[in-house]
């Protein structure tokens, strides 16, 4: 069977962070790395960094309601 390996997993997760940023420099801006870093990244050209993967993640996690968060 052909699974998915872990930088598959990463480039799928970084795409799906620059369609929810709103683009590929929105998510750039908001990681704090170059634009053009995110392309080769997202082309697979260099491993998405641990740190940086973590961060990917973290915005793909769902924004609490303001009613969550007892405002």
């Amino acid at each position: 069977m052909g699974g998915l390996n872990g930088k598959d997993v990463a480039r799928r997760a970084l795409a799906r962070a620059i369609e929810k940023a709103g683009g590929a420099d929105a998510l750039a801006a908001r990681l704090k790395i170059a634009p053009g870093a995110l392309r080769v990244y997202l082309m697979g050209t260099e491993r998405i960094p641990d740190q940086l993967f973590l961060r990917i993640v973290d915005v793909l996690q769902p924004q609490p309601k303001a009613s969550d968060r007892g405002a």
